[in-house]
């Protein structure tokens, strides 16, 4: 593969709905930050049943939120199509957050989703992933590590890589 093609292809990648889709599944799954700091409710209101007066503290768990089986059908199933241009709006404000809502919410989350975007492109296009055998995936609650999953990289063979290499060893 030639370097302008390699570029080309980072950027079809970078770009596409389907990689957005499985980034939001694998944040709803697990969340890069599993709770969010204790917040005071400014105003009473019902929570699912659950009475919430104005001044009460707030603690909010994205893992548990995207977990709850009253929002996500079959939540523990890995499912990018949930995040589907056609589905999306089926997902209630406020069920899906992995960088917080409203005013507080993370103001690095359109870096991280730049960036995250850039090296799944750059890594599908220049290696082979495959699990090692064996490898059971696991949901194992909230915390900053919650997989057991892991996994064996293999480099492509690609001339241009390895002579890049080559000619910075000098």
């Amino acid at each position: 593969m030639k370097l302008e093609e390699m570029q080309r292809s980072n950027e079809d990648l970078s770009e596409s709905a389907y990689l957005d889709q499985v980034i939001k599944e694998c944040f709803r799954i697990n969340p890069p930050v599993p709770l969010i700091p204790t917040r005071q409710a400014n105003a009473s209101f019902d929570f699912h049943g659950v009475q919430i007066k104005a001044g009460d503290k707030v603690l909010i768990s994205p893992w548990v939120n995207h977990h709850s089986t009253k929002t996500w059908s079959q939540p523990e199933i890995f499912d990018p199509e949930r995040f589907a241009p056609d589905r999306i709006q089926e997902i209630p404000k406020g069920a899906y957050i992995p960088f917080s809502l409203g005013p507080r919410d993370c103001i690095g989350k359109n870096y991280c989703l730049a960036v995250l975007k850039s090296f799944i492109a750059k890594l599908i296009v220049n290696y082979d992933i495959t699990l090692n055998a064996g490898t059971k995936q696991t949901l194992t609650g909230p915390s900053l590590a919650t997989s057991s999953m892991s996994m064996r990289i293999s480099a492509k063979n690609n001339t241009v890589k390895h002579e890049h290499f080559k000619a910075n060893r000098i």
